[in-house]
């Protein structure tokens, strides 16, 4: 069963305080914290992209997440990071929303490293 999830995508829309909450942020993260879901979130706008690699691994290795919930919409995350995820078992998940125009050229070199998309 799914109590706890790490959450990682953009806190703003497209990265930027100035552009409020990010749509995906209302919808899904604040959405599992009103369901009650304990959640914590690595945002990518809140660290350089090595750093961001070793928050990523350092929070899941402590909270120790039952599902791990990307938003991926460029290159944020190294394939050496989803694989160390994927090694140590932890269930991960990539949200793909509209996404068909760029199936062939970006998110299916991703898609092999997460348990669901």
């Amino acid at each position: 069963m799914i109590k706890k999830i790490l959450y990682i995508a953009f806190k703003y829309e497209y990265g930027l305080k100035e552009n409020g909450d990010a749509l995906n942020k209302k919808a899904f993260y604040d959405t599992f914290e009103t369901l009650d879901f304990k959640i914590e979130g690595v945002f990518f706008e809140d660290y350089e992209h090595s750093m961001l690699q070793q928050k990523i691994l350092k929070k899941a290795d402590t909270f120790k997440p039952d599902m791990i919930f990307f938003i991926l919409q460029k290159e944020q995350i190294d394939f050496e990071t989803l694989q160390i995820l994927k090694d140590k078992k932890y269930f991960t998940v990539n949200f793909y929303g509209d996404d068909s125009w760029r199936f062939d050229n970006w998110s299916y070199k991703y898609a092999n490293y997460f348990s669901a998309c």
